[in-house]
């Protein structure tokens, strides 16, 4: 499997996953739940623009204090 291979199914899983919670942000009934969810979704954003500066050859990947 190619690193592009790996990055994209990685790329997917965060897209999965911030779908998951921004779905499950806009169900919750409790503010600070949605809150939550709405943060999750955030940080599955920021690790999609990671992934894409990796596809794009870019060497910005978060250390893992930052991730």
């Amino acid at each position: 499997m190619e690193k592009a291979d790996i990055l994209n199914a990685a790329r997917k899983l965060e897209e999965d996953g911030q779908a998951f919670y921004l779905d499950t942000a806009s169900k919750a009934k409790n503010g600070i739940a949605r809150q939550t969810f709405e943060s999750f979704a955030k940080d599955e954003g920021n690790h999609i623009r990671w992934i894409d500066e990796m596809l794009a050859g870019e060497s910005n990947a978060p250390s893992d204090a930052e991730a």
